[in-house]
């Protein structure tokens, strides 16, 4: 109950940011829908800003709406590229941890630009081998897993692979073994 109600006021507090400045919005499911004012101009920016509270993925879609998750890992993109594979091409994404996998799907994905809180040093890799623009606050070997104990299966899983097609078909396996143990 405490984490929902965080969410909430965390929720809450991003909602009145962006009305400020000429947003409304809708919700479906995990997801804050944000559509375009005419007061912010700068698309990585406005994705940028919207890593507040329990937020943890932002889009600036091409259309100018804004598209955030509380998910964590790879789900917001996953589940954006299962409903409409063509939803995130030309975004401007903010995550706040971009591993290698996140990286690779945002190649599939035909994202614009991209910027990480953290990023890995094999998502940096990946990022300049798709020449997608991409800045970071901070570097590390690799992302940990949710338990501290090791690297992040969803990175350990695309490590040898440089096809993004190949990355998603690999990354939506290993969720399907990780949802069914």
């Amino acid at each position: 109950e405490h984490r929902l109600a965080k969410a909430r006021v965390a929720s809450s507090n991003l909602v009145s940011r962006f009305k400020k400045v000429g947003f409304e919005y809708f919700r479906i499911g995990f997801f804050l829908i944000f559509e375009r004012g005419e007061k912010m101009e700068n698309r990585l920016e406005q994705a940028k800003a919207a890593l507040q509270g329990e937020i943890t993925f932002a889009a600036a879609l091409a259309d100018g709406s804004l598209v955030t998750s509380e998910q964590k890992g790879i789900a917001p993109m996953m589940a954006m590229l299962k409903e409409d594979a063509g939803s995130l091409e030309g975004a401007c994404v903010a995550d706040r941890v971009i591993g290698r996998a996140a990286a690779l799907l945002m190649e599939k994905a035909g994202v614009a630009e991209a910027f990480g809180e953290v990023v890995s040093g094999h998502a940096l890799k990946a990022f300049q081998k798709s020449g997608i623009p991409f800045t970071y606050a901070k570097e590390v070997e690799y992302i940990i897993n949710r338990t501290k104990t090791g690297m992040c299966p969803m990175e350990e899983t695309v490590l040898g692979i440089e096809d993004a097609e190949e990355a998603y078909e690999a990354l939506k396996q290993k969720l399907i073994v990780l949802t069914t143990k």
